[in-house]
This record gives structure tokens, sequence and C-alpha cells, in this order.
């Protein structure tokens, strides 16, 4: 209680000290004390608050928040990137993908694409490193889209890393309709991309024999 009490005291503080500020500044123009372009500075560094002092201006959490709980280490969205990451790279804090086009902003940033552009070589389509995977696909397949040497592990349909006869009964499930995984959901577009292991398009038994094929080293 004590704590919050002496919160909403330092605020009001904050607040006074800011309208002092403001009208010191104002009489010292209007007085001819200071020229337009000095008091232009001058005022918009005093009104550029942050009242919890946290590094995150206060119109921009809320705008965002609608309040000032958040900090700057925070990762609402869970997109990889704290909220200072997320002002200063004018993305969104509260959705994953800012450009949206399929890729999350933190994979984005980590390999170097921007986040607030999804066309050409940033977006979903793109391919920065010519292996005839796109950055959507690379994203999908746990690949870097900077290396051409690294590729999705096509097969890996339940994504734990290795390919074996697991994934080939998946991809049956796959191809004639049937739900899977826990709980059962009808496959995302991620979960047949990697099924296609032969990348014609479709899922079939042909995929589920090459899988099988990849499990045993053939």
């Amino acid at each position: 209680m004590w704590i919050k009490e002496s919160r909403v005291k330092l605020l009001v503080w904050k607040t006074i000290l800011k309208n002092l500020a403001l009208f010191i500044l104002l009489t010292l123009l209007f007085s001819g004390k200071v020229t337009g372009e000095t008091a232009e500075i001058l005022v918009t560094v005093t009104v550029s608050s942050d009242m919890d002092s946290d590094g995150l201006p206060d119109w921009w959490e809320n705008q965002y928040f609608g309040t000032l709980d958040y900090g700057v280490d925070d990762d609402p969205d869970n997109d990889g990137l704290t909220n200072l990451e997320e002002y200063n790279l004018s993305t969104n804090p509260v959705n994953q993908d800012t450009d949206g086009d399929g890729l999350p902003d933190g994979w984005e940033v980590e390999y170097g694409l921007d986040p607030n552009d999804s066309t050409g070589d940033n977006g979903a389509d793109g391919d920065i490193d010519g292996d005839g995977f796109t950055n959507l696909e690379e994203y999908w397949g746990g690949s870097n889209p900077n290396e051409g040497d690294s590729k999705p592990n096509l097969g890996d349909v339940n994504f734990d890393g290795r390919v074996n006869s697991a994934d080939a009964i998946l991809c049956l499930r796959i191809a004639v309709g049937l739900k899977i995984g826990s709980p059962p959901h009808n496959a995302t577009d991620r979960e047949k991309f990697m099924a296609d292991i032969n990348r014609n398009g479709s899922v079939n038994s042909a995929d589920a024999i090459l899988i099988l094929r990849k499990a045993v080293g053939l």
C-alpha cells in the first residue's frame, strides 16, 4: 500500500514539475529571453514525458498498452523483441508480425530483414541466399535465410528435429485429409510444407515413402 501511494505521489510531482517547466518556458519566450528556435527545442524535451522512467515515452506505452505497467525488457507479443527494441525499430509491440508477411518481427531482425517491409528480399517470398527456399519456407523449416547450405529439414513433420516413421505416418494422414497432432487439428500450411518432401505442391503417399527412405538413410 505504501509503495502504491508513493508511486502516485511521484507521478503527481512529476506532472507538477513538467507543467511548471512549461510555464517558465512560455514566460521566457514571451519576455523575449529565448528565441523561437530554442523554445521549440525546449518544448520538445519538456513534453516528451516518461512518468515511470522506464525509457519508453508515455504516449507510446499508452498507444499500445493503455497503461504504463510494461517495462523495457517485457515482450508482450512474444516475438523475441523487447519493448525497447520494438520502440527503437518502430514495430508494433503487441503484434508479432508488424508488416503482416508471416515472418515474426524477432526472426526478421535476427536474420537482418526489415520487420516493417513485407516486399522483395524482406518479405515472405524473398530468397536472399538463392537456395530455392523462400524466407517463409526458411522460417517454417528452421533454417537460415542468409546461408545457401542451410535448408529446411523437409520430412520433419512434427518438428522434433529428426525424420522417422512417425513423420511418414503424419504425412499419410495429411494426404488423406485426417487430423493430426495433439490436440487433433487440420494440417497447417507449415506442416503441409514439411510433409511435401518432393516439393511438387501436394502431399501424397509418394512423400511418405520418401520420408521413410530419408529416415533410414536411403
